[in-house]
């Protein structure tokens, strides 16, 4: 009878040994943890990326560049599985899921990061980059202000790592009213991103603002609950905004950074070679989304007209920067980063 217990405890350790040891084509088991290199490994690893936007965005068109250059460049070891308009939550619902490590990737604007990052709140100042060579600049792959921004997240050791920024375009105001100057602002309700600074600007400008998920907004809109909301061309154009508030007004007052987080339970995940491979690869498919967001955003002007809005092109730029510019060095002290305005200033032309 002792033997035969023992015979059984043998096959079932076998078992479980063979189970660990994975087999080719396996998804997302990996074993990994050490972070060793893994030659020869033939295992097919699987991340979850997630996003709130819809499927003609500059975050999809981001998401499956990314896809397309890390499967590519791992001959098919590590997939990218996408999950788009929102499906696994909200911005800083998804932030939370790759920080616990139930998501692995997501984008979120440098304003919902500002709940977890606070420095980042620097970014919801209006007209802080001179114009679109300055942001290009600023924000390409492996220039101070990213990697300044890296460290940021790095050293709030949250579980997550900023892996790169794009942008998702040039933000203007959209109403249900026609605004040229602040005074046309005054008093309307406007939905704004959730971040304190958002709310300090949009209420130095004189607006009433809320915060709500942008999901929500076109119903908002409809029954009046907020008259105004400002986002990209692209943005306002892919959630037919225009149907509700024909008025783009093309204030064209924060270049909007998001930033490409990875959980850290993704390199606990990879094999050393696929981590630095993705790492390498969001470089790339950042620049690449770069150039996409602003082909985008011209596009989705001339598509906005043929929709039937009103664009806005005679709005008093200066009035609403004059409001505006006083907060930048008053937020920067504030958030303890006067280091990134430094660095936003020294890249100007």
């Amino acid at each position: 009878m002792k033997r035969l217990v023992s015979l059984l405890l043998a096959a079932l350790m076998l078992a479980s040994l063979t189970a660990c040891g994975g087999s080719p084509g396996a998804s997302g088991g990996s074993q990994a943890g050490d972070g060793n290199s893994s030659q020869g490994d033939k295992t097919v690893y699987t991340l979850k990326f997630g996003h709130d936007a819809n499927e003609d965005s500059t975050y999809q068109a981001g998401a499956e560049a990314l896809k397309r250059i890390v499967e590519e460049k791992s001959e098919g070891r590590l997939q990218i599985e996408i999950y788009n308009s929102g499906s696994l939550g909200s911005e800083t619902e998804l932030l939370e899921s790759v920080r616990m490590g139930v998501t692995d990737m997501c984008f979120a604007t440098a304003a919902n990061s500002s709940a977890t990052f606070p420095q980042m709140g620097i970014f919801s100042v209006s007209f802080l980059f001179d114009d679109q060579a300055h942001f290009d600049r600023c924000l390409e792959p492996g220039s101070d202000l990213t990697n300044a921004l890296k460290k940021i997240v790095a050293d709030a050791n949250v579980g997550c790592s900023l892996a790169g920024c794009i942008s998702q375009g040039l933000r203007s105001v959209e109403a249900k009213v026609p605004v040229r100057t602040p005074e046309d602002l005054k008093g309307v309700s406007m939905r704004v991103m959730n971040s304190e600074t958002e709310i300090l600007v949009w209420s130095t400008i004189g607006t009433l603002p809320t915060s709500i998920a942008t999901g929500e907004c076109y119903s908002a809109l409809q029954t009046g609950v907020i008259t105004a909301l400002e986002n990209s061309p692209a943005i306002l154009n892919s959630w037919k905004f225009y149907e509700v508030a024909p008025y783009v007004c093309l204030t064209e007052h924060e270049y909007l950074i998001s930033g490409l987080y990875v959980s850290d339970k993704v390199r606990e995940k990879l094999p050393e070679d696929l981590y630095s491979l993705l790492l390498e690869c969001v470089d790339e498919a950042a620049a690449e989304t770069l150039e996409f967001d602003k082909e985008n955003d011209q596009k989705a002007l001339q598509e906005l007209e043929e929709n039937g809005a009103t664009i806005i092109k005679d709005v008093d730029k200066a009035a609403f920067a004059s409001l505006v510019m006083p907060l930048r060095d008053q937020v920067a002290e504030q958030l303890g980063v006067q280091d990134l305005v430094s660095i936003i200033d020294a890249a100007k032309a």
